[in-house]
């Protein structure tokens, strides 16, 4: 969901659709290195004061330590696998954009 709402936030122009597969494309083409850059960055981000000061570690107590063991054995993953792409699913009106790219809309009614 991280990789989902970082292409949220470069892309807002996608489909929530096609940001979701980009998400799981992502997903999928991680490798051991990629992993667990991405699993330091969570840690890194799991320390950090949010919304009303308060920090993602007050709600999931024990994330962190989860990340830390999840990155000890992250060589060993098959991040190909839909087990960690597919239980993510979109539920509702994929076709929604939360911005219009005005030259794309439009070329896609010839004006």
């Amino acid at each position: 969901m991280t990789l989902f709402y970082r292409h949220l936030k470069s892309m807002p122009h996608l489909s929530v659709a096609e940001l979701m597969r980009q998400a799981q494309l992502d997903v999928m083409r991680l490798d051991g290195e990629k992993a667990g850059l991405l699993l330091d960055e969570l840690v890194h981000d799991w320390a950090t004061r949010g919304v009303e000061d308060h920090s993602p570690a007050e709600f999931v107590p024990d994330a962190e330590f989860l990340l830390s063991v999840l990155k000890m054995i992250i060589d060993q993953l098959d991040w190909s696998s839909p087990f960690y792409w597919a239980p993510f699913t979109l539920v509702g009106y994929g076709g929604f954009r939360f911005v219009l790219d005005v030259s794309t809309e439009m070329s896609r009614l010839h004006l």
